[in-house]
């Protein structure tokens, strides 16, 4: 890949009403780069507006949705292969962010 193509490298995009969601797939058998994989996902998120929620699924992780130091939330295969744990954590950061905004609002 050429240098930059994290700009274009996606793997799910998806609208509900007027948010959207980004989530990056890693299959790698390690998680040494989660911080690259969510700033990636991060960037590519922008592109879509600040209403979008960058995820980043990465197949080895095995614990609970977390966040990442740059807000991606980062999930594992136990979530991916529950919808209603998927269902739930989309709905869940969409509920943060939304109050993020609201507050955000409120302090301007």
């Amino acid at each position: 890949y050429a240098q930059g193509s994290h700009k274009t490298d996606i793997d799910v995009a998806a609208r509900f009403g007027g948010d959207f969601i980004a989530v990056s797939c890693k299959a790698r058998v390690t998680i040494e780069k989660t911080t690259k994989d969510a700033e990636e996902i991060a960037a590519v998120a922008r592109n879509f507006g600040r209403f979008c929620l960058p995820f980043l699924c990465q197949l080895v992780h095995d614990g609970e949705p977390d966040p990442t130091e740059g807000g991606v939330v980062r999930f594992g295969w136990r979530t991916l292969f529950d919808p209603e744990a998927l269902r739930t954590m989309i709905k869940d950061e969409l509920r943060r962010k939304r109050k993020v905004h609201q507050r955000d609002q409120q302090d301007d």
